[in-house]
């Protein structure tokens, strides 16, 4: 589980998500080193969101061992 560090549309600051996947693109001269995490967010006005945020963006509420 993480806390979203940046507000964004529809995002509010230190909403709480799950992370699902990670996507570490193939490195090239057209992008940067970036990893990027796809973030379940449920919320009762738009059902189940996926967003996708930067390490930088979140806070490591709880994670599995």
């Amino acid at each position: 589980m993480v806390k979203i560090k940046r507000a964004s549309v529809g995002i509010p600051l230190d909403t709480v998500g799950l992370i699902i996947n990670i996507i570490k693109p193939t490195p090239s001269i057209h992008y940067d080193d970036l990893t990027y995490y796809v973030v379940q967010i449920v919320r009762k006005e738009h059902g189940v969101l996926h967003r996708r945020y930067l390490e930088r963006d979140l806070e490591v509420v709880s994670a599995s061992r």
